[in-house]
Order: C-alpha cells, then structure tokens, then sequence
C-alpha cells in the first residue's frame, strides 16, 4: 500500500506541475473520495471540486454535505445541457435498467455522465424519468480549467456495460480539459484499506462492512447514485399503452419521442449494447428511437462514439429506426400533451446504466 500510494503521490505532482489550472470531479463515492483525500493529505494540493447533483432528494448527498464542511471543499454544480436515456439488460439480475445520462459543458465540448436508476418500491418516494429528468431545466456553464482528476478504475463495473477497463492515464479530449486518472491501478480493496487506514468511512448509504469484506450496499434507498424512477410512459419495451402512478391513469407509452443513446467510450471500457449489422460487420447503431421489441430483436439508440465492433448481446439483430433522435426542444415541445392527456394521444407501436467513482 505505501508503494501505491507513493507512485500515485509521484504521479499527481508531475501532473500538477504540468496542468496547475484543475478541478477534481467527486460524486461521493469510495473511489473519487479516496482520490480527493490523496490529493489534499498526500499532496498538499487543494483544488475546487465540482459535484453534480439532483435537484430532489437532497437528503441523499448528506456524508457528502459531511466532507464539505470537515476538509473545507470548494463545491461547484450546475445544470446539464441536455439529457437521454441509456438502458440494456442488468449484469447482475438480468433485467432492464435504465440510466439517465446528463451532459455537462465542459469547456468547449461536453461530457456526459450516467446516473444510475430504480423501479420504484411500493409507497417510495420516486421521480418521474419524463418531467423530473427529460425535461428538467438545463444550460451551459464557463469551464475554466484546462485539466480535471477522475476517481475511474481499471477494474470498475457498470450495470449496463459490465467490465469498463479503463485503457490509459490521461485522455485528451480537443476543446475539453485533459482527464487525469490517478487511480487507475488501484483495485477496490485498495481504495477500503485506504480509507480505513486514513479513518475515512466509505458512505454507509453506498457501501457496508461484512464478514466477508466491504461490498456496495443493497438498500438503495439514500444511495445517490441510484434514483428511484418511473419509466413506464418511455420505457420501449413496453406495450403501447402503461401505467402512470403520477396521474393514477392508463396513458399511451411515448418512448418513440425519447432521446435514447448507446454510450461508447472504446478506452474508457464502455463497449456497445445495441448493435446492428452493415455489409456483415457489426457496428453500433448511428440512429435513435424505439425498435420492435420482443425475443429476437433490440432497439437501436444512437451510438455516442460508433465503433466497428461489437460484442454480441442477448438482444441481437436490431431493426432500425427511421429517425433520428428528437432535439430537447422537440421533446419539450411535444411530450407535455401526449403524457398529460391520454385520451388525445393515438395509439403508438410496442417499444423497447459507471455510476459513482
């Protein structure tokens, strides 16, 4: 462990000396804290620290509020600029997940970031995935530093993507800031052996202790990087008529005006879901919108990054939608009458998550 930390303290000086105008981005969890708690006790190097945030369920951010106060961040958040929707089959259940994917300006271009979602409980607090998320307000911000330090591992899951190996170190981006990886050779039992080393408890909200070991907390309940989340109007695998427990009403499913996206990263791990096949060779998919959903078939969201290959997924030989994804103004724009007055609303064909660092 002193080995690993003095290589990773090494690493973020030269870094530092290089790219001195940074951010460090931090969500809370045990990764992005780890990192945080090495760069100002470690190093010695203070940084503003930028933390995106829902606007509900604020309760949800209370060890964070925690750390602010005790090591004296300098906390920035703000709005996206625009958001989709990302889903596939769970890695650990099998069944499908959706992910809300917010994009962030950043600098001249933006990034984007998954934040993990929940069926809604019985009696649960919950969100709606249309007017809480999709149409949620948005807007851009001046991003005023050249580099930003991400807590991403080599061996971190996702419960969409599955393994998302991180391939490199620094990933430069034109007209963004140059992402910084300090923690890429860390593993998870690293990252607990240095919290307890260093009196840091991981959030009880994300993660508990056991037997066996630390593991990621099954109540999800106050867990920040998962919200609980009605889908059933814009979930494409549905039939075309669900229900609503916002409005206690029969509504018609409006997924064909979602934005829904294929996030491919290629060296940050994040490979396709949804695929199609070109002239033999598969590809991701480069439109949005609903597919046939049943057996044999998968939607085809717009791919973030289209690659040239893919693996295989139970879902396989998408059908192509003709259109391309709605703008978020179209969706602003039309989604409103269709979801609050069903009764007006024709009849639409059957249609078909990297959180916390």
């Amino acid at each position: 462990m002193r080995q690993l930390i003095a290589e990773t303290v090494d690493r973020i000086h030269a870094w530092h000396t290089r790219w001195p105008n940074a951010a460090v981005l931090w969500s809370g969890g045990k990764d992005s804290t780890a990192m945080l708690h090495v760069l100002l006790h470690y190093c010695g190097i203070d940084l503003p620290v930028v933390q995106y945030r829902e606007p509900k369920l604020r309760e949800r951010y209370a060890y964070s509020d925690r750390l602010i106060k005790e090591w004296g961040l300098t906390i920035y958040d703000y709005p996206p600029t625009r958001m989709a929707i990302a889903d596939g089959p769970d890695t650990e259940t099998g069944q499908m997940r959706f992910d809300m994917l917010k994009y962030y300006q950043w600098g001249e271009t933006a990034v984007v970031m998954s934040l993990g979602t929940e069926r809604p409980k019985p009696g649960e607090r919950f969100l709606c995935g249309v007017t809480d998320f999709l149409q949620r307000p948005t807007g851009n911000f001046n991003w005023p530093w050249e580099a930003v330090y991400i807590g991403t591992k080599y061996e971190d899951t996702d419960l969409i993507k599955g393994h998302v190996p991180l391939a490199l170190d620094i990933r430069n981006v034109p007209g963004g800031p140059v992402s910084l990886y300090p923690m890429r050779d860390w593993s998870d039992r690293d990252i607990y052996t240095y919290l307890e080393d260093h009196g840091v408890t991981p959030d009880p909200t994300r993660y508990i202790k056991t037997e066996a070991g630390w593991i990621n907390n099954p109540d999800k309940s106050l867990n920040a990087d998962f919200y609980p989340t009605c889908f059933n109007c814009v979930d494409r695998h549905a039939g075309p008529h669900v229900d609503c427990p916002k409005l206690k009403a029969r509504i018609s499913n409006i997924s064909h005006l979602a934005p829904y996206e294929d996030i491919v990263f290629p060296d940050l791990g994040f490979k396709p879901i949804w695929n199609t096949t070109a002239n033999g060779v598969e590809l991701a998919a480069p439109t949005s919108g609903a597919g046939p959903s049943c057996a044999a078939t998968a939607p085809t969201p717009q791919a973030f990054q289209p690659t040239t290959s893919a693996p295989t997924t139970p879902c396989s030989r998408p059908n192509p939608a003709a259109a391309a994804s709605p703008s978020v103004a179209r969706w602003a724009e039309e989604s409103p009458a269709q979801y609050t007055n069903p009764a007006h609303t024709p009849a639409v064909p059957s249609s078909p998550a990297a959180h916390s660092a």
